[in-house]
């Protein structure tokens, strides 16, 4: 139900909703898995009748509200589904005495009118490396502490 909802946003027509970003949503579908078995896992949608018009899919952990992606139906953007849906999270989020609330993602626009604190979060991330490359970056990398080494030992006139 979350894909459907946010693939009716600008995220469908841009080709960004999970949806139509397999590797997305595959990483998505394993993390939600992983947090809904430890207990995590938090869905919130808004409806119209029996239409849902706007959703979230977020973590609840160490007493925060983790908000991990968003999405909206555009046939409602009239009535702003997705921030009515946002202030009844945070209204949830206060009342269960939660510490905070983290929109994660990229810091739009939409999200001023919630916090006026931004907090950075960084990633770090490793390419999958070929195992000839690997060996051969290690080579190289040996290469050039052997070449120091016999410099040094070379100016300090000591023989290797």
């Amino acid at each position: 139900r979350f894909v459907a909802v946010e693939g009716e946003s600008w995220k469908g027509r841009l080709g960004t909703a999970l949806r139509t970003n397999v590797p997305l949503r595959t990483f998505f579908e394993l993390y939600g898995h992983a947090a809904a078995g430890h207990g995590m896992l938090r869905f919130a949608f808004m409806r119209i009748g029996e239409t849902p018009v706007a959703a979230q899919l977020a973590v609840e952990y160490a007493r925060k509200y983790w908000l991990l992606k968003i999405g909206y139906d555009e046939r409602f953007s009239h009535c702003s589904p997705g921030i009515l849906l946002m202030y009844k999270a945070l209204e949830r989020a206060f009342n269960d005495g939660l510490e905070t609330f983290e929109f994660l993602g990229s810091n739009e626009g939409w999200i001023q009118i919630w916090s006026h604190n931004l907090h950075k979060y960084y990633t770090r991330s490793i390419d999958r490396v070929s195992m000839r490359r690997l060996l051969a970056r290690t080579l190289a990398f040996s290469e050039r502490v052997n070449w120091n080494i016999r410099t040094r030992l070379a100016h300090t006139g000591k023989r290797s």
